[in-house]
């Protein structure tokens, strides 16, 4: 799958040249052939002219592009690589810069962007090499006019993302927005749905809620679906079920509550690491029960001996705090309490 992502990510980098080009307009010096490549430089939208590839050999400037972003397992079928896009296998706006920073520290990005496109040239037959081209040519024209796109100030941000996917939608057919914006657009569809579902199904049991959440992401992803489900982790599921279960935990003992976790833990994370975590719950139980009598201790310290010195009450304290919860653990409390103390502060300041 590297393999494809290297090729796919080529087609957004060259699309994402007028982003990069406003952000960090570096120049690298004047060599001969630096001046040369930036004659072929054209406002995007119009074609790389090959006259000046031939200038200094089109071979050895097709090489060097090979050089720079070939990968042995890439696929050169754009058929095939558009269709994973449409599937979500890959996010090509989120990906570009990976492909981006292939190129030397050194060039332009004038420079990378020609040798993209030299690239493309050599790595998709016609007509794909040309399609490739198009839709680049259509993001750059994008990305020019979403510099200068202003939202009203007082709408709230899902009114503003609404207003992008209809600017969006003015410069490219439905069909090309889906493919370059269709899972970004889906993963935000989704958070404001899910938001809204545990709304909703509040007052359903955990089963019903776990059904219907799988049946939201069914119909809000589509056909990235499955690729959303391959992205998942075992730890985010995990906490997922968790959630939607909040309502079933209330109604259990403590017993039994700890005993459903247990189950979902192995669940999720096998027997080992539902052991390594009860391990864990186990240590933090223990190192709060040894702070609650220290915090006890220090309490009928500090009544017993109004007269000390604040001097030898720190010393005393520390070696009481030593006492209850080791060296390790006295240093990690008080640390604990300086940073919430800070954070007090800072709230009260405000």
């Amino acid at each position: 799958m590297n393999g494809k992502k290297t090729l796919i990510l080529l087609t957004i980098l060259l699309i994402s040249s007028i982003l990069f080009y406003f952000i960090s307009n570096k120049s690298a010096p004047k060599t001969e052939q630096v001046q040369i490549e930036e004659k072929k430089l054209r406002f995007p939208g119009e074609s790389v002219s090959p006259v000046p590839m031939a200038m200094i050999g089109e071979s050895s400037f097709g090489n060097l592009a090979e050089s720079i972003f070939y990968d042995k397992n890439m696929i050169s079928d754009v058929n095939e690589l558009l269709e994973l896009a449409r599937k979500g296998k890959i996010n090509l706006v989120s990906e570009l810069w990976a492909m981006r920073r292939k190129c030397p520290e050194d060039y332009r990005f004038e420079q990378c962007n020609n040798m993209l496109s030299v690239f493309i040239d050599k790595n998709f037959p016609p007509p794909g090499n040309e399609t490739l081209k198009k839709l680049l040519s259509k993001y750059l024209k994008y990305e020019i006019e979403m510099r200068d796109f202003k939202t009203p100030e007082n709408l709230k941000l899902s009114e503003r993302y609404e207003l992008i996917k209809q600017k969006r939608r003015e410069l490219f057919s439905e069909e090309e927005a889906k493919l370059i914006f269709g899972l970004e657009e889906s993963k935000v569809t989704f958070s404001e749905a899910s938001r809204n579902f545990y709304k909703e199904t509040k007052d359903l049991s955990g089963e019903e809620r776990i059904k219907k959440y799988e049946e939201l992401k069914k119909t809000v992803y589509g056909d990235y679906y499955s690729s959303m489900k391959e992205r998942e982790t075992p730890f985010n599921n995990y906490e997922v079920e968790i959630s939607l279960r909040e309502n079933d935990f209330k109604k259990l003992k403590d017993d039994d509550k700890k005993q459903k976790m247990i189950e979902l833990q192995t669940k999720y994370f096998g027997k080992e690491g539902a052991e390594r975590i009860q391990k864990v719950y186990a240590q933090l139980e223990e190192e709060k029960q040894k702070e609650s009598e220290y915090t006890k201790a220090e309490e009928k310290f500090l009544k017993d001996n109004t007269g000390l010195s604040e001097e030898d009450k720190t010393e005393k304290l520390k070696a009481l705090r030593i006492q209850y919860m080791g060296e390790q653990g006295a240093e990690e409390y008080i640390r604990r309490k300086q940073y919430e103390e800070s954070l007090k502060n800072k709230k009260t300041n405000k």
